[in-house]
């Protein structure tokens, strides 16, 4: 591992708990063997480290996106107009025409890269040829936790055998809705699960159409289902659950299963439901971000953190949600979620970071009191540096090397962008 020397950091911007951030100002960071050891006004530089000048930039913690589908990087900016079913429908075709695991590998790549544009440390993600996503993505750095969508037991050992061990690769169990036609398989992927020791991370409850057709069948809200048959537990990540009654909120704090938000989504595709997020947050219910598949349209997780507040505050017409509190609880949830020690820059604590410029255009005037709300509400700072794990994975003055790095599969992607109509989401047939 490389030792870093951070100098200076005109701010450097952190939760100091799941409740409030912190700033300070003027001050050195010491990395020695991937761990914060010093910060301070008269650090000791480590012999033969790496230094960064940080007096113009601001420092905060790396990001966990806590729930993506980056395999789909290839319809990305397709459907604009179409709202979930219709979408739904058209995505399912244009997968079975095109997906393969060299699409997953080469739109994963290129998400990946976005990530760390963005930010971005580590993601968790639910898609098809799980494999191909990490082999993608984790010799460009990032921390990366998937795995098979409800596997039988014979592929989920196949899969643990080969990634259980490697590092940065937390190996998961993806469930990909709540169909009342398939609860029997559903319940062994949860028996699966706990009987080898991985979280679940499960689609739920995101329309108001599939939640009335469970009720409708089954006779229970699908997270009340999950309650009732003892399914629910601190081992439970439920995304997109958007239509959430108070009853089954009180379920998942009880039984300390995590709720994870994708906002931009939601609004994108009308859906029309938004998760209790004040009330789960008061519960203290682990409550996070992600930008889930390519109806998200970006890889970032700081814009969904300002989505997710904007979109409460539209709702409710109250400020009651704080953008400290909301910054700081889905940030350091963001790494509960990955199972990675992290989310405030500590000392003890990782060495992962993001290290923003300063445009004075965009952020004059720039103070401790603004400076949160600039980052998140004026989106107004870009990463020069990405560290993780003590380790520079991405610098800014290097960006053209990144691009050739994944060049190979940019123009796969553009091959394959040949064949699909991104405005109605039909596939052409190609002469």
């Amino acid at each position: 591992m490389e030792d870093l020397f951070i100098r200076n950091a005109r701010f450097i911007l952190t939760p100091n708990s799941l409740d409030n951030t912190i700033v300070y100002e003027n001050k050195d960071i010491v990395i020695e063997n991937g761990i914060i050891t010093c910060i301070g006004d008269h650090c000791s530089k480590p012999r033969g480290s790496l230094v960064i000048d940080a007096s113009k930039h601001v420092i905060t913690p790396a990001y966990i996106n806590a729930h993506t589908r980056a395999g789909t990087a290839f319809l990305r900016g397709s459907m604009p107009d179409q709202e979930y079913w219709d979408l739904i429908r058209n995505k399912k075709i244009l997968e079975e025409k095109l997906v393969s695991p060299e699409l997953v590998f080469h739109s994963s790549r290129l998400s990946c890269a976005e990530m760390l544009l963005n930010g971005i440390m580590g993601f968790v993600d639910a898609y098809y040829y799980p494999e191909e996503t990490i082999e993608a993505c984790i010799d460009l750095g990032l921390h990366v936790s998937t795995g098979p969508s409800m596997p039988v037991e014979k592929e989920l050992r196949s899969f643990l055998s080969k990634y259980k061990n490697i590092d940065k690769v937390h190996p998961i169990i993806n469930i990909p809705n709540m169909n009342h036609s398939r609860l029997e398989e559903l319940e062994q992927s949860f028996s699966l699960a706990r009987k080898y020791g991985l979280k679940i991370h499960l689609q739920v409850s995101e329309t108001r159409r599939e939640v009335f057709l469970f009720k409708k069948h089954i006779g229970h809200w699908p997270i009340e289902y999950l309650y009732k048959k003892k399914l629910l537990g601190e081992d439970v990540y439920l995304v997109n659950a958007n239509w959430v009654s108070s009853t089954e909120l009180e379920y998942i704090s009880e039984e300390k299963a995590a709720l994870i938000i994708c906002p931009h989504r939601s609004m994108r595709l009308a859906i029309g439901g938004f998760a209790p997020v004040y009330e789960a947050m008061r519960k203290h219910i682990l409550l996070t971000v992600g930008t889930d598949d390519f109806t998200g349209d970006r890889m970032n997780v700081l814009s969904e953190i300002r989505e997710l507040l904007l979109l409460y505050r539209h709702y409710y017409k109250d400020t009651r949600l704080r953008l400290g509190h909301t910054y700081s609880y889905t940030v350091v949830n963001g790494y509960r979620v990955m199972g990675i020690k992290g989310g405030s820059i500590k000392e003890s604590y990782p060495a992962n970071l993001v290290v923003y410029d300063i445009d004075a255009l965009k952020n004059t005037p720039l103070h401790p009191q603004n400076l949160l709300s600039r980052l998140i509400l004026g989106n107004g700072f870009t990463p020069h540096y990405v560290v993780v794990d003590s380790h520079v994975i991405y610098d800014s003055s290097k960006h053209d090397e990144l691009v050739k790095k994944i060049q190979e599969s940019i123009a796969f992607l553009e091959r394959i962008s040949q064949r699909i109509n991104y405005e109605t989401g039909e596939p052409v047939e190609q002469a």
